[in-house]
């Protein structure tokens, strides 16, 4: 009886109207996978390298699917579109894209002859990934106040030293963040690290396909990943005007990390946020790409492979890092109140069983409880 007048007096008051999500799509369209198993055993391996006592995390986290696509990236840039050739600059992205520019004051738009080009991933450098980053993490506003702050301080980013070659960047993104870009313990274990490897528990894969297998290469249906088809072939497929760098992303939906993560062979290099070395000259990345070959195409997907990167190089890919939302932020706002409370009435008493949080398939006094204990975590 209490709970029913809960629910009255809050659908009275009209504030399911408030419930929708400020900024479109929470997430803007990233599809999250949560990482778990918290203090989970690092990688070691036989011959000591940089990822060698890498890779635990003492720490839930989600990451993302797959990489920043040239689609999420122009609606961002063409959001802060300017006139001003630094602020155009700032954020233009670089490398082999399907975007293309004219300047300053015109709007980015896809290259022709792609089937899909706003599946295709976009490259970008590791300032431009902090700003989207912040962009992310203050609700995806218009203003480039938003760009600034909230993940990583823009104002600490300047040019390298002459005589040490450090750079000024902020070293990690604040601790409250929401998105970040990876780090390299938060990359290695989405990629390579499985709970319970082949049944026989914790363990580490060669490559990010969940194999110790050399990856195959060939079209989806044939191999594991796009690499080393001819041009001519992959024109035919996926539009004349595609080059290595424009395949769409998500072609190969049953390769995948332990995790389900796709496109983890080939693809874009992949920006991560920790100095190498711990000293402010170049990130931590990983590096791999469509069109490598022999040996080095054998050597960049593995686990003990990681490159480096300076923070003002462009042409990288981008997977972003993000936190876990607390399971009684039904809306999705980041923020635990009584909209959540009203998203929980409206949606029980729809019948929606997006609020079945028990998940026995059957909206009953059960969710309630549930929802009430979540909340108050």
């Amino acid at each position: 009886m209490g709970f029913q007048m809960i629910q009255r007096s809050v659908l009275g008051l009209g504030l399911c109207a408030g419930l929708a999500m400020a900024g479109g799509e929470p997430d803007f369209g990233f599809d999250f996978v949560t990482i778990g198993d918290l203090g989970n055993p690092a990688f070691f391996s036989a011959f000591e390298g940089v990822t060698w006592g890498r890779g635990s995390v003492d720490y839930e986290y989600r990451i993302s699917r797959t990489e920043l696509t040239s689609g999420q990236y122009l609606e961002f840039f063409n959001l802060f579109l300017s006139d001003d050739p630094a602020e155009f600059f700032t954020l233009l992205p670089d490398g082999d894209s399907s975007l293309f520019w004219v300047g300053p004051g015109v709007p980015l738009r896809f290259q022709n002859g792609l089937n899909d080009p706003a599946l295709s991933g976009v490259q970008v450098n590791w300032r431009q990934a902090a700003m989207f980053c912040n962009w992310m993490h203050n609700g995806q506003r218009n203003d480039w106040e938003s760009l600034l702050d909230g993940v990583y301080d823009v104002s600490t980013f300047g040019p390298r030293d002459p005589k040490t070659f450090h750079y000024p960047d902020q070293a990690v993104h604040h601790p409250d963040a929401r998105y970040w870009i990876p780090t390299l313990d938060e990359h290695l274990k989405a990629v390579y690290y499985d709970p319970d490897q082949n049944g026989n528990g914790p363990g580490w894969w060669t490559y990010g396909h969940s194999s110790d297998d050399l990856v195959i290469h060939g079209l989806p249906g044939e191999g594991e990943v796009a690499r080393d088809i001819p041009i001519d072939v992959l024109r035919k497929h996926f539009g004349p005007g595609v080059r290595v760098d424009t395949i769409p992303l998500g072609i190969y939906p049953e390769v995948q990390s332990p995790w389900g993560l796709l496109d983890t062979l080939g693809g874009n290099t992949e920006l991560m946020e920790d100095w190498e070395n711990e000293e402010p000259r170049s990130r931590h990345m990983k590096l791999s790409n469509n069109d490598s070959q022999d040996l080095w195409g054998v050597m960049v997907d593995r686990v003990d492979f990681v490159w480096r990167v300076a923070p003002d190089s462009r042409g990288h890919g981008l997977r972003i890092a993000s936190a876990v939302r607390h399971p009684a932020d039904l809306n999705q706002d980041w923020s635990v109140n009584f909209f959540d409370i009203s998203y929980f009435i409206h949606r029980f008493y729809a019948g929606d069983l997006v609020v079945d949080l028990d998940g026995d398939e059957d909206l009953d006094f059960d969710d309630v409880v549930y929802f009430l204990d979540t909340y108050n975590q």
